[in-house]
Formats: structure tokens, C-alpha cells, sequence
């Protein structure tokens, strides 16, 4: 069993030399089926299990697995053949700076309710389904009134306020329902986010809808939200605003403490590496760079004073007596 192997099947199908067969199977039947007539002509058979995760029953799926490992074992091994298994995964669960801190216990030992919760921050969100992790600090809310359209009414859900959440899971898709109780004036208030892969590489947030009491599904203003597979996305302070802002309830939302994870390895398991939103020019880069462009600048502007001084090549005063050296010999 190889538990924290860093790409073991690349590792695997780069082997020189060497017959490799990658079959993919989904029960004990057709995993036999595939494997017939195959162990005799293949060094490597790279046999891609089902994900777990994906299926609504857990336990079932592994005693899927099982009989799948156990067919396939003895499909291989008819005949007295020698066969080494390995059962690992694509990538490993968790970062590499996480493997060198990361606590280890005995197989039947089961973990304390403060391990469990421990990647837990207070919060008003925090939703664990096995194709989503999401957390949220706080949520705000504003919008205009029907009773006073001159002001807004506006309230912050923290984690004393917690919201309520549906996720809806597909292979390609994720939709995360958000339903907030009635507080400060807000009544109604619920918000649905839409995530989708973006190709190959990466997840993105592809459509928001909010409501409140007074206006339903409010179209939001998603701004390019996106990142590479096998990260988290997470954002300090993620503003959305209404999608046509001149008309009625000119709704903002300001999501802080954001961080979300698609289609995770576990869902026990900690966020994945962040790709965070802020980019590269943060505001300490600005103040660095602004910084430096200010002592280049003196710089500059020194070095040219110091080319434009002259060096007076005349001595003697040219209305005087003219300064008369002799030589000898």
C-alpha cells in the first residue's frame, strides 16, 4: 500500500521496456471480463478503481472495491503466477509542506472529536460532501427596501448566524444552495452558486443567484473565479454585486474568509493548497514597488547632478596679469 506516493502512475507508465495495460472497471464482473486474456501478454496492469467518494453509499462502494481487488487477484494469479499488487492513488490526499507535519495513529484507533474538527474555523459556513469542501467567514448583505428605497438595509451573517446548505453533485458540475435565517431587517435571504470544470485543468465559478423576500433569483455578477485542479480557491474579501445594477434590490454580497474545494480526496481531509484571488500585485507588492520607484528616481536624478559638474580648467584671472610659469632645464 503506498499512501504518499507523489504521481504513481506516471511513475508507473514510464517504465521502458515494459507492456502496461490501464483498464478501468467498476465491479467485480467486469473486472474479470476485462482482464481475461490479458495476464498472459501484460507485465503492468494499471487497474483504475471507482471513487468512493462520488458514490452516495461509502461503505458499499469500498466493499465494491474489494470484490473488485479480489477478483482481479485471482484472475491474475490462476496458474501459479507470481503477481505484486500495489494499491494507491493518482496524487496524494494532502501538500507536501502537510506530509512533514502530519500526525499518524494506528489503524484501529479512532480519531478524537477534536481531530475531527480541528480544520473546522468558526464561521457562518462550513459544508463537507464528498464533491465539495466550502467555508466561509462571514457573509454581508445589502439591498434596497420596498418599504425605504432611499436606504439600504444591510446586515452581516457571522458565526453566531449560521446559514443552511444543499449541495447537488453531478461529474461535472456543482451546485451549492445557501438558505440564511431572518436577521437585521434581511428576511428571505438565500444564495446559489453554480461550479463547473474548466477543461482539463482547473474548476470555475460559472453563475451566482441570490434572493430576499422582496426579489427572487437576482442575477449576480460572477467576476473570473477560477483554479487549477487539485487546489482550493480562496479569497479574504469576495465581492459580488448585482448584474444590472440599475434596477431594484442593487444587491451586494461580500463573501470573506472564502475557500472552496471540488471533487476533494476525502472529505475529513483539510482544504487542498490555496490559489488564492489576491494575484501577484497585492497591496505590499504596490508599496514595494512604489518604494523602490521612488529611491531609483533619487538615484537618477543625483547621478545626472554629478555628471553635470565641470571641473574649471582656467586658473588665472583673464582681466589680470597673465599667470607665467618658466621651465628650465
Amino acid at each position: 500500500m503506498l499512501p504518499a506516493v507523489k504521481n504513481p502512475v506516471d511513475a508507473a507508465s514510464s517504465l521502458k521496456g515494459v507492456k502496461i495495460l490501464e483498464i478501468s472497471v467498476r465491479d467485480p464482473a467486469s473486472a474479470k471480463e476485462k482482464l481475461q486474456g490479458h495476464k498472459d501478454h501484460t507485465d503492468v496492469i494499471l487497474l483504475e478503481l471507482p471513487n468512493p467518494d462520488l458514490s452516495a453509499d461509502r461503505d458499499d462502494a469500498l466493499r465494491n472495491i474489494d470484490g473488485i481487488i479480489e477478483s482481479s487477484m485471482q484472475q491474475l494469479t490462476a496458474g501459479g503466477r507470481n503477481v505484486v499488487g500495489l494499491y494507491t492513488g493518482r496524487r496524494p490526499s494532502f501538500g507536501g509542506e502537510e506530509a512533514g507535519q502530519r500526525t499518524r495513529r494506528h489503524l484501529l484507533q479512532t480519531a478524537t472529536a477534536a481531530e475531527r474538527n480541528s480544520s473546522d474555523v468558526a464561521g457562518v459556513l462550513m459544508v463537507r460532501s464528498p464533491c465539495l469542501i466550502l467555508f466561509c467567514g462571514s457573509v454581508s448583505v445589502s439591498y434596497v427596501s420596498n418599504d425605504n428605497k432611499t436606504s439600504k438595509v444591510s446586515y452581516t451573517y457571522n458565526d453566531t448566524s449560521s446559514g443552511q446548505a444543499n449541495a447537488n453533485c453531478s461529474d461535472k458540475e456543482v451546485n451549492v444552495t445557501v438558505t440564511f435565517p431572518d436577521a437585521g431587517g434581511i428576511t428571505g435571504f438565500s444564495f446559489i452558486m453554480s461550479f463547473s470544470k474548466s477543461g482539463t485543468d482547473g474548476y470555475m465559478l460559472q453563475n451566482m443567484t441570490a434572493s430576499v423576500s422582496t426579489h427572487k433569483d437576482v442575477a449576480i455578477r460572477v467576476r473570473e473565479t477560477w483554479w487549477p485542479t487539485s487546489f482550493s480557491y480562496s479569497c479574504r474579501d469576495n465581492i459580488f454585486r448585482q448584474r444590472n445594477a440599475t434596477q431594484e434590490p442593487h444587491l451586494h454580497l461580500t463573501l470573506s474568509r472564502f475557500q472552496v474545494e471540488l471533487f476533494p480526496n476525502s472529505t475529513d481531509a483539510p482544504f487542498a493548497e490555496a490559489y488564492d484571488c489576491s494575484g501577484f500585485f497585492t497591496m505590499p507588492v504596490w508599496m514595494g514597488f512604489v518604494v523602490v520607484l521612488l529611491y531609483v528616481i533619487i538615484l537618477g536624478v543625483g547621478i545626472f547632478f554629478l555628471h553635470d559638474i565641470r571641473t574649471n580648467d582656467r586658473f588665472d584671472d583673464p582681466k589680470g596679469k597673465t599667470i607665467t610659469v618658466t621651465a628650465t632645464d
